[in-house]
């Protein structure tokens, strides 16, 4: 059954099928489907009416079989009304693939009969003709059954959006594919068959499959794509007007996003469990490079879901404030207009029973006297209804945050400034907090990633051998040059007390031949740090690719005794090198590495440092890293923030040098990164009432495909209204109250690691116990990215390894250093990496 979408969809859930219908031809409901079991629309506003019928199909047509029978060498393309027309020696090869189109299940026969041949299952079969199951991957025992949804715009009918449900059946060498209408969505991959371009001849037929689904994502991306337009202009009507039609699409957008996520979500575990799979032995190994791939598709594509649904949320709340604000003026005008009338009408009801001595009876000015001092007396009354003092905070509030909002050049970052609260007391000098939140968006087109030129820089030092480190590590590696693009450069250097070039200047395609080469390095020797980075760097100097982000990952379970061994002298260095655009992410493996050492590493190498904790979290860890590497949409970031008429910053929780700002590294996409910021301020005693420039602030990162180019910059500035009322200052904004919770609580987790290190887990887990109480406080304040929740889940999880005696000190402290370094980058993304 075709859906589709309407931004007047009432019902989003399946709806009743009728009976398959009875005579010669035995079509099937589905063929049959009439007006009223079809959900006809589209996205976005105008256009075509809710209650419009539009048919896509025609179900009296007959279903077509195109059969491709392929190898290295040729193909044959042929196309059958019948499934007894095609040839047993077309399917039958060994040697060959062959993909089965079938264009058309309203004919139920016809799947009966390929059933038949090919001993498809009859709940299979089931599942084919009936359009409504939900995405599923069924493991059968020699085959594979994949249903999913093909959303797509159909550009024939004013580009509605059209939801069908399509059936993949996968044996080994035999693929069938079952639509529900005829189209041209998958012409790219018919031609890359014909013309033998590209592994799809070259390949098993799991390759084909996994192209197919490939194609459906990519118009899942499309579509969103247009729903992302639709949602800027439902942003832009709202800025302009205020009507109830705006509220109506806001929350027929949401349903329909949240329809999408419904049908979509359930692909990354089947790309998961297909990864897996060994069962069949229909997937074979060599395609799961680009089931990762499909599978960080679909991660970004429920990214960009979830991102539109809270901006939509954010929009109904605007929507709500502005109709409260209006409605609270029309009050105010009425209060103000009755009030002013009170006192006239007490006049003039005096003045008007006065029938014996009525004034102008004796003295004809007397009626225009008393006209005059009611026209004075309205006019001083008039005067006294200054604005009110009492604006609720979002009115400043939200005026700077819609500016900041839709300042945004990349159409990728938005920054936020929300302050404790939008007054400051006239006459006295004040101490304000302020939280910045800065929030990065996937972008809109796919395949945009900015290719790696990346160095892996190994620690193989003698340490590296106990508890199976090393093992972990080469896997590790081993996962970084699977996940890695064809296209991207990697080099590999090793170090002890010498430095080894491993590999260099290799495309991630090689990767084959690389895997034995790093499964035969061994342990050996002293740590060299300092020599290795410099031979990285010099790699990366050495080969030079325009357009492509140059990093290292650092790896190192012990401290520097060869070389350079310093905490000044090694940052500097890798400081020296990320002022040439080159990035370092450092990577501290079990409990005896120097944690400030390699902290200070990442923070000079302008991106994040990696706690990982046992040799078992090695790979899973560095997996999530690179996956995260992918979505840099920014580097070098750093945000400035001075004071202005008077304002003076005080404190940035997690940055010691304020001239320089918070230095955050890489930006990435779907993420949101808070800093928090202490500034004083002073007022005059006749400022009251007037607002007041009090912070400028500015964003500054590098684009990471020009690391060495101009910065992009975003600027803005901060402005508090001055006040003689000291209630309006007392309310704290919760967001403000969660990041100041959340900088109290790295305090203490710095506090504990020392109480750890000094042997007194007693007295550290009491405070963690005062750590946790202040962490569940400020819950009811936690935003939808449950920040919060996950802080109070590490934890949680920090406590239990605390109170577990067989978790040495060192490993605690070093657990408990990390957590307060995590809460000091606050970013959800980097949190998320640690909740297991």
């Amino acid at each position: 059954m075709t859906k589709i979408f309407s931004s007047r969809t009432a019902n989003l859930m399946p709806f009743r099928r009728t009976k398959p219908g009875i005579g010669a031809e035995n079509r099937s409901a589905i063929g049959r489907a009439t007006v009223d079991n079809r959900r006809l629309t589209q996205f976005g506003f105008g256009g075509t009416s809710s209650h419009t019928l539009v048919h896509f199909s025609d179900p009296s047509s007959p279903v077509t079989l195109n059969v491709f029978t392929y190898d290295d060498d040729g193909f044959t393309e042929n196309t059958y009304k019948k499934v007894d027309d095609i040839p047993n020696a077309l399917i039958a090869s060994p040697t060959h693939m062959t993909w089965i189109d079938v264009d058309g299940v309203h004919y139920q026969d016809v799947v009966t009969q390929l059933a038949d041949r090919f001993d498809i299952h009859s709940l299979v079969q089931t599942d084919i003709k009936t359009t409504e199951q939900r995405t599923k991957l069924d493991v059968l025992d020699d085959a594979l059954f994949l249903i999913c949804k093909l959303i797509y715009r159909d550009v024939a009918h004013s580009g509605h959006t059209v939801i069908e449900q399509m059936s993949f059946y996968l044996k080994t060498n035999i693929l069938i594919t079952f639509q529900e209408t005829p189209k041209d969505l998958f012409d790219s991959i018919k031609n890359r068959i014909r013309q033998g371009k590209g592994r799809i001849r070259k390949s098993k037929i799991d390759y084909l499959f996994y192209s197919l689904v490939d194609v459906i994502v990519d118009h899942y991306m499309d579509v969103l794509d247009t729903m992302g337009t639709k949602v800027e202009a439902i942003d832009n009507q709202l800025m302009k007007t205020l009507k109830r039609d705006t509220l109506e699409n806001i929350y027929d957008m949401k349903r329909n996003m949240l329809y999408l996520r419904s049908i979509i979500s359930p692909l990354k575990e089947i790309l998961i469990k297909l990864q897996k799979e060994e069962e069949t032995q229909i997937m074979q190994e060599s395609t799961n490079i680009y089931l990762k791939d499909l599978f960080d598709h679909i991660i970004q594509v429920n990214d960009s879901i979830d991102t539109y649904r809270e901006m939509l949320a954010s929009f109904i709340d605007f929507y709500m404030m502005l109709n409260s604000n209006a409605m609270n003026e029309v009050v105010k005008t009425l209060t103000i207009i009755s009030t002013i009338f009170i006192p006239l009408t007490f006049i003039s009801g005096v003045y008007g029973m006065n029938f014996e001595n009525m004034p102008e009876l004796t003295y004809k000015y007397a009626y225009y006297i008393v006209l005059a001092v009611m026209a004075i007396l309205a006019i001083f009354m008039l005067s006294c209804f200054k604005p009110c003092e009492q604006s609720i905070h979002s009115s400043v509030y939200l005026k700077h945050i819609i500016n900041m909002a839709y300042y945004n050049e990349s159409d990728i970052v938005e920054i936020r400034c929300t302050p404790d609260n939008p007054y400051a007391l006239s006459g006295i000098l004040n101490t304000k907090k302020v939280r910045f939140d800065i929030e990065t968006k996937s972008k809109s087109e796919k395949n945009k990633r900015t290719p790696l030129n990346i160095v892996l820089i190994l620690d193989r030092s003698g340490s590296m051998q106990s508890d199976n480190k090393f093992i972990f590590a080469k896997k590790a590696v081993i996962s970084v040059l699977s996940l890695l693009h064809d296209d991207d450069v990697v080099h590999l250097v090793a170090y002890d007390s010498d430095i080894s070039i491993v590999f260099e200047n290799a495309r991630a395609s090689t990767r084959q031949h690389l895997y034995p080469v790093v499964e035969n390095l061994t342990t050996a020797g002293s740590t060299n740090m300092s020599g290795a980075i410099e031979a990285g760097a010099n790699l990366l100097n050495k080969y030079v690719y325009e357009g492509f982000s140059r990093r290292m990952f650092l790896f190192s379970d012990g401290q520097a005794n060869v070389g350079m061994k310093t905490r000044a002298e090694l940052t500097g260095l890798v400081a020296g090198f990320n002022n040439n655009g080159i990035i370092t992410d450092s990577f501290g493996i079990g409990a005896d590495f120097d944690a400030e050492i390699m902290k200070g590493i990442a923070d000079a190498g302008g991106s994040r440092f990696f706690f990982l904790e046992s040799a078992q979290v090695i790979e899973p860890l560095v997996t999530k890293a690179i996956i995260s590497v992918f979505g840099v949409c920014g580097s070098q970031t750093r945000l400035i923030v001075r004071g202005k008429n008077g304002a003076i910053v005080t404190k940035i929780w997690g940055h010691n040098d304020l001239a320089a700002g918070a230095s955050l590294g890489d930006l990435h996409a779907n993420n949101l990164r808070s800093v928090l910021c202490e500034f004083t301020i002073g007022g005059s005693g006749n400022t009251d009432g007037q607002e007041v420039e009090t912070l400028a602030y500015e964003l500054r990162f590098m684009q990471p495909n020009d690391p060495n180019g101009e910065p992009t910059v975003i600027k803005n500035v901060l402005s508090l209204k001055f006040v003689e009322d000291e209630s309006l200052i007392m309310e704290v904004d919760p967001r403000v109250k969660t990041m100041f919770a959340t900088q109290t609580a790295a305090d203490m987790d710095t506090k504990i690691a020392q109480l750890v290190k000094d042997g007194k887990r007693k007295e550290a887990t009491e405070l963690v116990k005062e750590q946790l109480k202040i962490l569940k406080d400020v819950e009811q304040f936690d935003d939808q990215r449950g920040m919060i929740a996950l802080l109070i889940r590490l934890a949680e999880n920090m406590s239990n390894k605390l109170q577990d005696e067989d978790v040495d000190d060192n490993l605690a402290y070093q657990g408990y250093a990390h957590q307060s370094y995590l809460k000091r980058q606050c970013s959800v993304e980097c949190l998320a990496l640690y909740d297991d």
